[in-house]
Order: structure tokens, then C-alpha cells, then sequence
């Protein structure tokens, strides 16, 4: 889950569940496939994760990619598009 949404102000919370303590991996990219921001996220085993982001881009859509662990030990990703409306 990424929240607010639409974002109207600096920073992005994103929320998710880890079967593991490895860190959660979060890119972000614009329309154009450019990065704008890429993060290592410290994630606790079998409960829900909570971080905030400052995200200082323009007005648009973008497009978050989240990898983790799951339990059986392979990579779960999750890709949502995100709205920034300043």
C-alpha cells in the first residue's frame, strides 16, 4: 500500500508485509523509465513494514516496483502506479 493518494506533498509511506527480516527493495521510475528514487527498506519477519519516503518529483504518474522475501525464501515483486499531484 502506498499512501497519500494521489501524493500531494514530499514524501510517500508505503506499508507491506515481510515473511522476512531481509530489507524489501523499492524502485520508483517515472513514465520515461528514468529512476527517481530507489530504496533499501529494513523489513521485520512475519509482520507489516511502515516506511516514509521523501519523493520530490513533479506532477505525473510513476511507477513503483517492490521486491521481498516470501516465506518459501524466493522473490515476491509488486508494481503499482503511483500519482503525484501537486
Amino acid at each position: 500500500v502506498y499512501y497519500p493518494s494521489p501524493i500531494t506533498g514530499n514524501q510517500v509511506s508505503v506499508r507491506y508485509y515481510s515473511a522476512s527480516d531481509r530489507p524489501a527493495e523499492l524502485v520508483i521510475y517515472n513514465l520515461s523509465g528514468e529512476l527517481v528514487l530507489e530504496a533499501s527498506l529494513q523489513s521485520e519477519a512475519d509482520r507489516m513494514n511502515e516506511h516514509t519516503l521523501e519523493l520530490d518529483v513533479a506532477s505525473g504518474l510513476y511507477v513503483a516496483r517492490l521486491v521481498r522475501e516470501t516465506a518459501a525464501g524466493s522473490a515476491s515483486t509488486e508494481v503499482r502506479t503511483l500519482a503525484v499531484a501537486r
